[in-house]
């Protein structure tokens, strides 16, 4: 897959291009719809002897953090893992169009015809049922339709994708990671939540209980509840590794910021410090617990580790 941000010049000049649109925090399910459409039209054109490219067109930063400055919130998913996401759907191209309050007051009407049909020429446009475009989201769907339509080029809106009755979307997952639901959003994204950041160094005291952990400092992402989960981690060689993480303040220890702490179970390489690792949730054992004594800590520690060995040995 190839990113590019301003510069159009790579996408092929004969080629019919197929986007999908959208912000894409979290690539759940609905979204994953979005591009597996456009993979399957490009597909149907090569069958035909025709030139196609499937391409992602989306926005850095999110939308919300440059409109609505005053109410910020942590989002699902960073970029890295959008675009690894998407390059494993099989995606050609990711636009990744930089998202300023200058761009935010750009018109519907100029965001279709300069970015969409001038620079990028989308022929066959596809979007959620909610999408919206240019200055405060005034061009809706059918104004799309109208725009494209008069340029040749085709919409094509998708229905949202639904599970138990609700319909998927960001904001629903948010709230889900929010209230440590990890298995719905497992659902609903269609795989694990992932917290991806940098190791830091630590004060040691997981080493000198005996469970040495990565204090992992996360990008602008949700956090789920302070509890104790088990989880895989990926490594930066893109092994994985069996793991337990603690989100919490260290409440037996007299409380602290949050940390998001990730101990490997049979970790035996390197020092990991200021490298990158991805964190999936794969299950919450219990909640964030402040205890009597060091040892009882211990113990609990002990007990957490056989219940995820135990977890990880009937997958």
């Amino acid at each position: 897959m190839f990113l590019f941000r301003r510069s159009y010049t790579c996408i092929p000049a004969k080629a019919h291009v197929i986007a999908a649109l959208g912000n894409f925090d979290g690539m759940h399910l609905g979204h994953q719809k979005l591009l597996r459409r456009a993979i399957e039209l490009r597909d149907e054109c090569s069958l035909k002897g025709q030139k196609a490219i499937a391409l992602v067109i989306s926005f850095a930063p999110h939308p919300i953090s440059v409109i609505s400055k005053e109410n910020k919130q942590p989002f699902i998913s960073t970029i890295p893992q959008k675009l690894q996401w998407a390059s494993e759907i099989g995606v050609d191209f990711f636009n990744l169009i930089h998202f300023t309050s200058a761009f935010s007051e750009v018109s519907a009407k100029d965001f279709v015809n300069e970015i969409l049909i001038k620079k990028a020429r989308v022929k066959h446009l596809i979007i959620g049922a909610d999408a919206r475009v240019g200055f405060k989201g005034e061009g809706d769907a059918q104004f799309l339709k109208n725009e494209l339509t008069k340029s040749g080029s085709v919409l094509e809106v998708l229905q949202f994708e639904m599970y138990q009755g609700q319909r998927i979307s960001s904001g629903l997952l948010r709230i889900l990671i929010e209230e440590g639901r990890i298995a719905e959003a497992w659902e609903m994204l269609g795989r694990p939540f992932q917290m991806e950041g940098k190791v830091l160094r630590g004060e040691q005291l997981g080493r000198r209980l005996g469970f040495p952990t990565l204090n992992l400092k996360p990008r602008e992402q949700i956090t789920p509840p302070r509890g104790v989960y088990i989880t895989q981690t990926t490594l930066p060689n893109w092994e994985l590794s069996f793991s337990i993480t603690n989100i919490g303040v260290r409440p037996t220890f007299d409380g602290g910021e949050l940390r998001v702490e990730t101990y490997l179970m049979d970790y035996k390489g390197p020092t990991l410090y200021d490298k990158r690792i991805e964190v999936s949730f794969l299950k919450k054992l219990r909640d964030e617990e402040r205890f009597s004594s060091i040892e009882a800590l211990k113990e609990q520690m002990r007990k957490d580790e056989e219940k995820a060995r135990e977890y990880f040995k009937c997958r």
